[in-house]
């Protein structure tokens, strides 16, 4: 729909001038505006996140032909939180965009973003984290963990708006100061 459209185009924008991509759901695409333009487009930056989207649409929007010009040093990989299904099908979707992500864009180096924390299925994303952290080989695939600072809060996990699903500014900010360090040295190697 409006939005994949939307999104093409900005595709289309960045041609050759894309060093960041950012691969996900409305939890990439609702990025907190301040901290991506303080923190991101100084890098030529691309969030590439769609609200609602699974695995499978993720993938399915990997076939689009306007990535091939895309050159990001790194891929930045936050999808699954809206699979159902039993973890290990997650986990192998999961590994599926890796795959992709790495076919599309010679040599990316990849960030692999855990599942955050949520109150809707929290058994499913455990067992799905404890599987994809198995994909991490600290050469091309990275790991980062945003719950090791997302504290649990009441009922739900500092850093998540009221629905116990989405990140806040505070969550965002969480996100940006962790992957900071790991981000500074992928990019300039």
């Amino acid at each position: 729909g409006l939005w994949l459209a939307e999104q093409q185009a900005k595709v289309d924008t960045m041609a050759d001038g894309c060093d960041l991509i950012f691969i996900g759901d409305s939890i990439t695409y609702a990025w907190d505006s301040r901290l991506w333009r303080q923190y991101y487009e100084p890098r030529r930056a691309l969030n590439f996140g769609l609200p609602g989207d699974t695995i499978q649409n993720v993938l399915h929007r990997l076939d689009y032909g306007g990535l091939k010009t895309l050159k990001p040093k790194v891929a930045v990989i936050l999808i699954g939180t809206n699979n159902g299904g039993p973890a290990t099908e997650t986990a192998q979707g999961i590994l599926a965009v890796i795959e992709k992500t790495q076919e599309l864009f010679t040599g990316v180096k990849i960030i692999l973003m855990d599942i955050l924390p949520t109150a809707r299925r929290t058994e499913h994303i455990t067992a799905t984290n404890e599987i994809i952290c198995g994909f991490v080989d600290n050469k091309s695939v990275f790991r980062l963990n945003l719950a090791e600072r997302m504290k649990p809060e009441g009922d739900s996990w500092k850093g998540l708006e009221a629905d116990k699903l989405h990140l806040s500014s505070e969550g965002y900010a969480i996100w940006a100061e962790m992957m900071e360090p790991l981000l500074e040295t992928l990019l300039n190697e």
